[in-house]
């Protein structure tokens, strides 16, 4: 690609609207203002405490101490501690997690490096130190070492790999001239920064809630009243100081919403002085589809993981969703970002007003480059594109997944894709019979007998089980209250929707919510039974598997209570009696680990019936386990692995096998009537 034929000639200087010179003197005094009074905050709370406690001799020399004036004595020194450690626990935080992107190298994609060279040129731009590459469907400027960077041009760009796989050359150029336009804002970016910084703090101290929160909540319900009444205090003394601090991080968000939406406005004119208002209309045209084209894909990531599957190629995978949306889709998802308004917190601006606010301007880029039909894309920058998308993509599972990454398999994007397709029909077909209702195969059941006469079969037009998540969350809930109760241990009746703390009250009501879950799922039953007449006419291995999978919904459904209040008793030891404790947890993981091995046993018997014409034959049993069992035997597999095993892919395999008896019958399927 010739690099200075297609940027010629560079941008004459944008000059800065009086809005952004406006906001980066409002910016830099309100930057001021809550640097003062949070640091005044502490510098209060912190001098406060040492006041009272230099004049504690003193204090305690002239009263009569008993239990009563002991409390009163010690009291403001515990709160002025806590509330003090409080205020300052955003300073102690620990760093950020590092960014999940990677390094791009000018030996590998020079052409790249070349073209953010020649394009900061034009620009009068400071030059990127570093371009990383994330899975992003955005690009964006930051400082790359934080608070180090401030002092000079040290920056990094950062490009999602949608966004080259989706865009056009002019398109992508005028992304990154927007970045590179951030990049001229010199005082700007660094005002923004400590601004923002400010505000991280602010919301962490607000409302923010961690292990120092929960362990003061700990001691609160587990301690005497005497010491309850001093934690009480400086529990409603942290709160008081998080509501002053409510109040500066409203102002320092409205400020700096306000001035993000100048920089927005300054870096869109830099951008179209590039490429010109035209296409910088349709490029911002073109990014919501592209952020839904990879939220789509992200979707189907996770439905995959469920099976241990992962995608080898993020970008494709996007390309393929994008590349399957209709004309009326993209219209309707272009018109919804169009329409929405920038309110006073939006850190962007609205894109009509970006629109509006370019009309006019003419970009230096030569007219060949932009003629319908023979703009190149922007992948062609990159030397190997699938290479380095593969690389990213892997870069990405380690990231999230860790060593859970060595139990899945990656497939290659287009066997993914058409695997992928498989699963989209099926899904489309079990939708076609059951309407929206969400994981029909947790309750519903083919009938054992067959159908006498006609069948006449409704589709609900709304989601039928919206009633039995509210009853399983609650039946969990409160099984969890009575199990940690048992063992020992207080609970908040509000946190478990019990009435009280009391063992002989949590009893009948968590019996009573599991009673309504039951009657719940006959209900479903009930409703869709000429359903599975439907789906009963023809018997195949798809019937067999699924009926083994139903037998055990309610052995599913115990282990998953069981898993509930095993859950709540490990995360909440430290609140019950160390013998206690180790006797709860022990008898609690022995009850989880012998569901899950009969679930297991049982479920080895049958065949799994969608396996591929030569794999070898594999059980209901080893899909639960697929990829455990190359680690350790199922009997090595810790109960937490085994348990959520057996609970998410239960879920994954039954629904699977219902689509492919859905996608089998709905082709010969009448047309249904509508039920409300």
């Amino acid at each position: 690609m010739d690099i200075d034929r297609f940027l010629p000639q560079s941008v004459e200087g944008v000059r800065p609207t009086w809005h952004y010179r406006a906001g980066l003197l409002g910016v830099g005094l309100s930057l001021l203002i809550l640097q003062a009074v949070y640091l005044g905050m502490v510098a209060a709370a912190a001098y406060a405490t040492y006041f009272y406690v230099s004049r504690l001799p003193a204090i305690l020399e002239s009263i009569h101490l008993n239990w009563l004036t002991i409390i009163v004595v010690v009291t403001p020194v515990i709160v002025g501690i806590i509330v003090t450690f409080f205020l300052l626990k955003p300073l102690l935080a620990r760093p950020a997690r590092q960014s999940d992107a990677v390094q791009l190298d000018p030996a590998s994609d020079p052409i790249v490096f070349a073209f953010v060279h020649r394009l900061c040129r034009v620009l009068d731009a400071p030059t990127p130190t570093r371009i990383d590459i994330d899975l992003q469907a955005n690009a964006s400027a930051r400082f790359r070492r934080g608070w180090y960077s401030l002092h000079a041009n040290d920056l990094t760009l950062t490009i999602g790999l949608p966004l080259v796989s989706g865009l056009t050359m002019s398109q992508f150029t005028g992304v990154l001239a927007h970045e590179f336009g951030h990049f001229s804002q010199h005082a700007g970016m660094r005002l923004h920064f400590l601004i923002a910084s400010i505000r991280h703090w602010f919301a962490r101290v607000a409302y923010e809630r961690d292990k120092w929160d929960e362990q003061l909540d700990s001691w609160r319900h587990g301690a005497g009243w005497r010491a309850r009444a001093i934690l009480s205090i400086a529990y409603a003394t942290v709160l008081a100081s998080r509501s002053v601090l409510r109040g500066l991080l409203y102002v320092a968000n409205m400020v700096s919403a306000w001035f993000s939406r100048q920089m927005e406005f300054d870096a869109d004119r830099w951008e179209a002085a590039v490429v010109g208002a035209q296409t910088f209309g349709e490029t911002l045209s073109r990014l919501p589809v592209l952020s839904f084209s990879a939220h789509r894909a992200w979707q189907t990531l996770e439905t995959a993981w469920s099976g241990r599957r992962l995608c080898d190629d993020f970008a494709q995978l996007v390309k393929s969703h994008d590349a399957s949306l209709d004309a009326e889709i993209r219209k309707e998802i272009v018109q919804t970002a169009f329409a929405v308004t920038s309110d006073r917190w939006a850190t962007h601006p609205s894109n009509r007003d970006r629109v509006s606010r370019v009309n006019g301007i003419r970009g230096v880029l030569p007219d060949s480059n932009v003629v319908s039909g023979g703009e190149p894309p922007a992948r062609m920058l990159f030397v190997d594109f699938g290479a380095i998308c593969r690389k990213v993509t892997l870069h990405h599972y380690h990231h999230s997944l860790g060593d859970k990454l060595n139990e899945g398999a990656m497939i290659p994007a287009l066997e993914f894709l058409a695997s992928t397709a498989v699963e989209t029909r099926r899904a489309q077909a079990i939708q076609s019979l059951f309407g929206p209702s969400n994981r029909p195969a947790r309750w519903f059941r083919l009938p054992d007998e067959p159908l006498e006469g006609d069948i006449t079969l409704n589709v609900f037009l709304e989601d039928q089980t919206a009633k039995y998540w509210r009853r399983l969350e609650e039946s969990l809930n409160r099984y969890a209250a009575l199990e940690f109760v048992r063992a020992g241990g207080k609970v908040n009746p509000s946190s478990f929707g019990v009435s009280n703390g009391d063992l002989a009250t949590i009893q009948p009501e968590a019996q009573a919510s599991r009673l309504a879950l039951e009657a719940e799922i006959e209900i479903l039953r009930d409703r869709y039974k000429t359903t599975g007449y439907l789906l009963s006419q023809y018997s195949s291995p798809l019937h067999t598997a699924y009926a083994a999978m139903s037998d055990e919904q309610e052995n599913l459904l115990k282990l998953r209570h069981q898993w509930a209040a095993l859950q709540v008793i490990r995360k909440n030891l430290q609140l019950l009696p160390a013998a206690a404790a180790a006797n709860a947890i022990e008898t609690h993981s022995k009850i989880v680990r012998h569901s899950c091995d009969a679930i297991l046993a049982r479920l080895s018997q049958v065949k799994y019936p969608l396996a591929e014409a030569d794999s070898a034959p594999a059980s209901l049993a080893d899909q639960l386990l697929m990829g455990a069992t190359d680690l350790a035997g199922p009997q090595e597999l810790p109960i937490d692995e085994r348990a959520s095993r057996v609970l998410d892919r239960s879920d994954s395999i039954a629904e699977e096998i219902l689509g492919a008896i859905c996608e089998a019958i709905v082709p010969e399927t009448p047309q249904f009537a509508a039920a409300d």
